[in-house]
């Protein structure tokens, strides 16, 4: 498995915070779940754009945010079919300092809605991949 039991718990808690944010119909960019020794703390980046979002996010790790020991960031996005047309999904990367693999996880959804309340019902299988880049420094 690419994960460690903590990122689990990050990017479970990451998909929970995303779908509640969407089902509540409340703006945001990106969401950041971040692990301290005194625990998780969550931060939400309401700017115009996922990138912007991205950037105030990876300032943050290195600044505000630089005790966290792993993290998970998670946004909404559409990616296009092989087949032809978009779904949505939820990206989430996440990192540690432990050890050298960051991860991230698309998530395909889908948004039912039904008497004005939104229910996100997340796929069954989200795909995992590592990625080159790290955000946070694998020393202290």
């Amino acid at each position: 498995m690419l994960l460690t039991p903590n990122q689990q718990d990050l990017v479970d808690a990451a998909l929970d915070w995303i779908t509640s944010k969407i089902e509540a119909s409340e703006g945001f960019s990106v969401l950041l779940v971040s692990l301290h020794s005194e625990g998780k703390k969550g931060t939400k980046y309401s700017l115009e754009t996922v990138e912007e979002g991205l950037v105030a996010c990876r300032a943050d790790l290195q600044r505000d945010l630089s005790d966290a020991s792993e993290y998970a960031l998670v946004y909404d996005a559409r990616i296009e079919l092989e087949k032809g047309g978009v779904t949505p999904v939820f990206i989430v990367r996440t990192e540690s300092r432990m050890n050298s693999k960051t991860v991230q996880c698309i998530a395909p959804y889908r948004l039912e809605e039904s008497g004005g309340a939104k229910e996100v019902i997340l796929a069954d299988d989200p795909q995992l991949f590592e990625v080159e880049e790290r955000w946070l420094l694998s020393d202290r």
